[in-house]
């Protein structure tokens, strides 16, 4: 009959239905079971094409092929350029490749190893412009170290709607109980390609795991009678078999439940995130991040929001960064999990709008003693003279105020003039000439401007409050001054070529900024639109009220991820 070999899914209460061949399933097993094993902490995340035939609601799976991904912007399934390229070629195989003839693209797949059976904003994006038609599918697998590989799939409703924060109907990928035949397969996908092309109803036959049959032990008076001897050896077998398998018990390490940290370097900032939704976290009421930065030392303890919050952001200064995050338990304890991002250094760079570009110069600089070339001993062997190693200062990560201002010194009088007669003219010397009166300069506090980039999630109608350098939740990159600043607040994208800045201002409109430290390192486009720029709203400003050193938003449409403030002095207050 045909499609028997095919394995159905199909929700409850909907018509769509996905018929899928089980040696593809396998194969996408294995795929991601790979993927996840390959580097510790979740592995990384693969995805690929479904190919196959459309029956009206019926949608089967009939083959698979991978899409590479150079893992440019870390672990994630997340395309550059050239991948995009061998996406759209792969999309065009039915064409080219002899074993997809007749078949065409009917949805894609992806692991997510790090979150949870869902679709992510970035995976719809990707779903819409590669998969745009309403009858195509995407499959997402979640592979665990432990358990069986959990996965479902996720199809657009007659209206266009996703249901992405969950498939309505999850099912296991177990491994296969046994090789199947290579000729099985074949005549199974030609006949649903030919059932297909016909548009021949067919009624689905699931194909159901049987359990698996435990054969009953033989009873007791089954087993033939043994000597005495051999029945204290039996015993004393079986004795030494328990007692080693109470000692492998306790001796065995504890499980630590496993959240995903992970830390992803884009363009010089490194995200650190973790499975916001991993039971150990959304049970633990605060935590810490410590972060080995080379020779810089971080501690940031967290909130139970900031946990629920999935991620920070952090700009590195070396290509060597442990990141360790404490959970704190119910009970008192603690878990720790691991993560270590190895990349490319960075350039220790001080931001021009904290500290001054001019070179420090000691007051005593120290001169260098200049050694003569070794000369060889009566051995004829070459003695180098002893030079002191000095270690360069570490480099620390903190915000150089403005620099102290010295108190003009008072005047002094003169030494009196020595009076050798009585004149006039000597009697005038000796009063003290008063040096002319000289304005001295306004203090300066520090810039006349500056940027403030905010990272994190707020969902909307949510509210975040800025203080100083701290937030409520998230992370951010600059200060509040405190001194009387009006602000600007802009919604922002963070795109693969960097940050997207939304404003309905024309006259905010500047030329594409360079990564810097003013932008965190990474590209900045500013693009006019008053619709996205509206998405956000300042709720309280800083102002006497609070000390200058306090601002409050709001999300009034849409989720945010990133935020760009700037911030003006008013007038001439210092």
């Amino acid at each position: 009959m045909p499609s028997t070999n095919l394995h159905q899914w199909r929700p409850p209460g909907y018509n769509t239905s996905v018929e899928y061949s089980p040696p593809v399933m396998e194969e996408l097993r294995l795929e991601v079971t790979d993927g996840f094993n390959r580097v510790p902490h979740g592995g990384v995340e693969i995805g690929g094409i479904l190919f196959g035939v459309r029956d009206q609601e019926t949608i089967r799976v009939l083959a698979r092929r991978e899409v590479t991904c150079e893992y440019r912007f870390g672990p994630s399934f997340t395309l550059s350029d050239n991948d995009r390229q061998a996406l759209i070629d792969l999309l065009n195989a039915p064409n080219a490749d002899p074993e997809l003839a007749a078949m065409q693209p009917v949805g894609w797949y992806h692991s997510h190893t790090r979150s949870q059976i869902m679709l992510s904003e970035q995976d719809l994006e990707f779903y819409a412009q590669y998969f745009p038609e309403p009858w195509q599918i995407a499959l997402v697998l979640r592979p665990h170290r432990f358990d069986p590989m959990r996965a479902g799939f996720f199809f657009r409703e007659e209206n266009g709607f996703i249901h992405a924060e969950s498939t309505y109907l999850e099912f296991t990928v177990r491994p296969a109980t046994g090789r199947l035949p290579a000729v099985s397969e074949e005549p199974a996908v030609e006949q649903a390609i030919a059932t297909a092309v016909d548009a021949t109803p067919v009624v689905p036959q699931v194909v159901r795991e049987e359990p698996q049959v435990v054969p009953t032990p033989a009873p007791p008076h089954a087993i033939p009678p043994a000597s005495g001897w051999m029945r204290l050896l039996w015993v004393a077998a079986a004795c030494a078999a328990v007692l080693a398998i109470g000692l492998f018990w306790i001796a065995a390490p504890t499980r630590t439940p496993d959240v995903s940290l992970r830390a992803v370097d884009i363009k010089g900032q490194l995200r650190i995130d973790w499975d916001r939704g991993a039971s150990t976290i959304r049970r633990s009421p605060g935590g810490a991040l410590d972060i080995e930065d080379g020779t810089v030392r971080v501690h940031n303890e967290l909130t139970r929001e900031q946990l629920l919050a999935g991620n920070i952001t952090y700009l590195r200064t070396s290509g060597d960064v442990v990141v360790r995050l404490v959970l704190r338990t119910e009970n008192g304890s603690t878990v720790t999990e691991l993560t270590r991002f190895l990349g490319a250094p960075v350039a220790a760079v001080v931001p021009a709008t904290h500290a001054s570009t001019s070179p420090i110069v000691p007051a005593n600089p120290p001169t260098r003693e200049t050694h003569p070339a070794p000369q060889p001993n009566s051995e004829s062997e070459w003695v180098e003279p002893e030079v002191e190693q000095v270690p360069p200062p570490a480099p620390t990560r903190q915000w150089l105020g403005p620099a102290p201002v010295s108190a003009p010194r008072p005047l002094e009088l003169p030494a009196p003039p020595v009076v050798t007669t009585a004149s006039p003219e000597a009697v005038a010397n000796i009063l003290p000439h008063m040096a002319t009166p000289v304005a001295l300069k306004p203090v300066d506090r520090g810039p006349a401007s500056g940027k403030i980039i905010w990272t994190g999630k707020l969902t909307r109608g949510g509210t975040i409050q800025i203080l100083g350098n701290h937030s409520s939740q998230g992370h951010i990159t600059g200060i509040l001054p405190g001194t009387p600043v009006r602000v600007q607040v802009f919604p922002t994208e963070l795109t693969q070529d960097g940050l997207k800045v939304f404003t309905a201002d024309a006259k905010s409109i500047i030329a594409p900024e360079a990564p810097g430290a003013q932008n965190g390192w990474m590209q900045t486009t500013w693009v006019l639109n008053e619709k996205k720029a509206g998405d956000l709203r300042i709720v309280e400003e800083p102002g006497q009220a609070n000390g200058w050193d306090r601002l409050t938003l709001k999300a009034e449409r849409g989720d945010h991820a990133v935020i760009v403030l700037n911030w003006n002095r008013i007038g001439n207050a210092h």
